[in-house]
């Protein structure tokens, strides 16, 4: 696993961090610098940490720690791993191993002495889905985004703390979509993004976007906003501030990107 640096006098310099990896990795931003997560070639799930809070430009990893079993389980997965941080801590969700669909997630409180992470709070989150699901911290509730098993559209849970996973509810107007979805949160409104199943189409696949604007209580509404692009590959949104971002993959191998609040 590659690591492209910028800033520091490193622009373009493309770094090893990690041996190899199964799936693309996950990363979060956190008060002191960075965590990334990434399954194995042995469906363990391993994070590292980069302690770069003074924001020099001098990144120094973590060896890879694989995140302990807990409660007697092991904890892997047969898809790409997510994490978020909320209120100082970091949550990684997944898709359980093997044939198990389940999705499940995981707490981790950081030692900054050894820059290790105490990993506790896993729960089963009851929702079941074919790929891996997509996290985000909304204004301190933290939305889990997945394609549901069955229907394969696009459904939300949602938790406040450590509690448990709300029940899971159908993102209203969601189509039906494939692979997994990416979702961000900035101020009052959260956007998710996944592809729209046109097989049909043997030129990439159109990218189906929902943005929920809250309100007081959750009183907000989502609304569809179908785009026209097209990708061969799963898009991503990302959040600088208040501006939400997307970026995808063109028909022409480069990667494309908008500011969707703008």
């Amino acid at each position: 696993m590659y690591e492209a640096r910028t800033g520091g006098g490193t622009t373009g310099v493309n770094l090893r961090i990690a041996n190899a990896t199964a799936n693309a990795p996950s990363v979060a931003r956190l008060r002191f610098g960075f965590v990334i997560v990434y399954r194995g070639f042995d469906s363990r799930i391993y994070y590292m940490v980069n302690p770069n809070s003074g924001g020099n430009g001098i990144f120094t990893w973590t060896r890879p720690r694989a995140i302990p079993d807990f409660d007697g389980r092991p904890i892997s997965t047969s898809a790409t791993p997510v994490i978020s941080e909320i209120n100082g801590r970091v949550t990684v969700a997944y898709r359980n191993a093997g044939n198990n669909p389940v999705l499940s997630t995981i707490d981790g409180t950081l030692d900054t002495s050894t820059f290790a992470i105490t990993w506790s709070n896993g729960q089963n989150t009851g929702a079941e889905s074919p790929s891996s699901p997509a996290l985000t911290n909304f204004a301190g509730t933290e939305v889990l985004v997945y394609r549901r098993s069955g229907p394969n559209r696009l459904y939300w849970a949602t938790r406040n703390g450590n509690g448990p996973w709300s029940g899971s509810q159908m993102i209203p107007g969601s189509p039906v979509v494939i692979g997994r979805p990416s979702v961000v949160a900035a101020g009052n409104q959260m956007d998710a993004v996944a592809l729209r199943a046109d097989p049909a189409q043997n030129d990439g696949r159109t990218i189906t976007r929902t943005r929920f604007t809250g309100g007081p209580g959750w009183s907000g509404q989502f609304d569809n906003d179908p785009q026209n692009w097209r990708t061969f590959s799963a898009p991503v949104v990302y959040a600088i501030g208040i501006a939400i971002l997307i970026f995808i993959r063109g028909a022409n191998n480069v990667v494309y990107g908008k500011n969707l609040s703008g």
